[in-house]
């Protein structure tokens, strides 16, 4: 495939963590040339451009976009702060990847998504669980025997010491953070048809538990469930299909059990990816070599804009859904 030509914008944990480690691997296969930083904070800029030998540096994105002159742009920045840029890149009609959730209500991500339809913008929500290769795996190895009949999602954090949801209290848990989870559900189920939802406040004036049950149009039955008053951060996927059941923990590993065979088969995360490098099997990497290709081939994306905004509409019907 031919070489994009990216600018990356913010320069923060996640992007010096996991994304811009991810380009560099790409770099390295020649797949992508990052040509600009952009990042308010001047210190953080030059210490990421450096770190990633990015060429170019600024503090003004659109003096970036004018002079560096990207093909696709990678915005990794809060949602409370990314919507008005976000626009902006889509009316250039600029290539577009972000980070997770895309802005903080449904209607920003339905018009981010008709902004990107109307100026022909290939676009992708960082929702990097459908990416984790052993998610994949379980996915994979459970459809070859038919479709996923049941699944659920379990996602465990302790915030008791936060006094406010994610990014100052923009939005609540569910659309900041398990909007991860939501969207996996959407992955492994398919359309949906129902829900029902109990939500909780506990301790704390905002919603911070969330349980919901949710019906699809492949015949599947998912339920999530999240806690953010639990006892520490636990991430865990169990699947089922026909003769088949995979539990799997997706950063550390899976136990596949099938046909009541009396042992389970162990795969390792890192085994998965074939790499103890958290950037490569955790799914960073593998999401960003397929934006790089969708872009090359002129095709959409599994979770561009349109797409994510179904799973934002997703957590608000479970936020309105009552059992």
């Amino acid at each position: 495939m031919r070489k994009i030509r990216v600018a990356v914008i913010g320069a923060g944990g996640m992007s010096q963590g996991y994304h811009l480690p991810s380009l560099k691997d790409l770099e390295g296969e020649g797949m992508v040339e990052v040509a600009a930083l952009c990042d308010l904070n001047q210190q953080r800029l030059d210490e990421a451009a450096s770190k990633f030998s990015i060429p170019k540096r600024f503090t003004d994105y659109r003096q970036m976009l004018q002079e560096a002159d990207p093909e696709a742009i990678y915005v990794f920045m809060p949602p409370q702060m990314m919507f008005d840029l976000v626009m902006d890149i889509l009316e250039q009609g600029r290539h577009l990847c972000i980070e997770k959730p895309p802005g903080v209500s449904t209607e920003q991500a339905e018009s981010m998504a008709l902004m990107a339809r109307e100026h022909g913008c290939i676009t992708m929500v960082t929702f990097q669980r459908r990416h984790m290769p052993l998610i994949l795996e379980a996915r994979r190895r459970l459809q070859e025997r038919g479709p996923i009949t049941q699944f659920m999602i379990e996602f465990m954090k302790n915030a008791l010491d936060a006094a406010m949801p994610p990014y100052r209290g923009s939005a609540d848990h569910l659309r900041m953070d398990v909007i991860h989870m939501v969207d996996l559900a959407r992955f492994l189920g398919g359309e949906v048809q129902t829900v029902r939802a109990d939500v909780r406040r506990l301790y704390k004036p905002h919603t911070n538990v969330y349980n919901a049950l949710m019906s699809f149009d492949s015949g599947c039955v998912g339920l999530l469930w999240s806690n953010y008053v639990a006892g520490k951060r636990v991430f865990k996927v169990e699947i089922h299909g026909r003769g088949m059941s995979a539990y799997v923990e997706p950063e550390e590993r899976a136990v596949f059990y099938r046909d009541n065979q009396p042992e389970g088969e162990v795969i390792d995360a890192k085994q998965a990816a074939g790499s103890d490098v958290p950037h490569r099997y955790l799914g960073f990497l593998q999401e960003h070599r397929h934006f790089l290709q969708c872009v090359a081939s002129g095709t959409q994306p599994t979770g561009h804009f349109a797409d994510a905004a179904k799973s934002m509409e997703l957590a608000e019907r479970i936020i309105h859904s009552p059992l």
